[in-house]
């Protein structure tokens, strides 16, 4: 048995299940999986939907950054990460999916 993280675990499961013909509209999930870009990534990239809570203060892109490549000397500190494209955040409210985007306590992140 190799280690891996709850993150990689639960996107083998996620893969598992989609080669096994199971369908899921949309994919929810707390916290702990919604900070971490690269379930993120692999959601979008096996084109599933989903609905997650991130942290209540999160830093995200609200338009999409021109990429400039760093050179290829050493690396220090942390890992680089992917930046996720935020493209609906609302307040956690009953009627929030028909509110225009406000700065709100932020409760959950809609991607497909």
């Amino acid at each position: 048995m190799t280690f891996q993280t709850k993150p990689r675990i639960a996107l083998d499961l996620v893969e598992r299940a989609l080669s096994n013909g199971i369908r899921v509209a949309w994919w929810t999930f707390d916290e702990f999986y919604g900070r971490d870009s690269k379930v993120l990534d692999g959601l979008k990239e096996r084109g599933q939907r989903f609905v997650c809570e991130i942290p209540r203060d999160p830093r995200v892109w609200t338009t999409k950054p021109d990429i400039v490549p760093q050179d290829a000397g050493p690396r220090r500190g942390l890992p680089k990460q992917t930046p996720c494209e935020v493209l609906w955040i609302f307040p956690d409210s009953v009627g929030a999916s028909k509110m225009e985007p406000e700065p709100a306590n932020l409760k959950a992140i809609v991607a497909d």
